[in-house]
């Protein structure tokens, strides 16, 4: 696989809550940057994560622009979906949530070894009627 199809299986594992073929697509080093995270995940906090927004939200990811150069490998993309399950202590709203995001990775020897993403918490946040909708 090259560099962008390693992303696209991410997020084709991550939407199927295949937390296996994510762990094998991770390298022993890997670190995720985050919004929500005032430090540097690894990869086990980071599958923690994303269980548990896949365990709270039947939704799925949708890539707008994918480009790479070298090891890196940028998108732009939308996830949405259907919140179904607790979340952050907030009980299932039935509520549909959507979000905007750009992530960038690094790959290493066919492993993602970092992955930076952006976007605005608040934006769900507030979609589930847990902040100021003008956030």
């Amino acid at each position: 696989m090259n560099n962008k199809e390693i992303v696209k299986s991410w997020f084709t594992a991550l939407d199927a809550k295949d937390f296996n073929a994510l762990k094998n697509l991770m390298s022993g080093n890997y670190k995720f940057h985050n919004p929500m995270s005032p430090i540097p995940m690894n990869a086990e906090e980071h599958l923690a994560m994303m269980h548990g927004f896949t365990s709270a939200f039947e939704a799925k990811h949708k890539i707008n622009d994918l480009f790479g150069e070298a090891d890196y490998v940028g998108l732009s993309g939308t996830w949405g979906g259907k919140h179904t399950g607790e979340f952050m202590g907030m009980p299932a709203t039935g509520k549909l949530v959507e979000f905007d995001f750009v992530a960038i990775y690094k790959i290493e020897n066919g492993k993602v070894l970092t992955q930076h993403i952006e976007f605005n918490p608040m934006t769900m946040m507030a979609q589930l009627g847990a902040a100021p909708s003008n956030a």
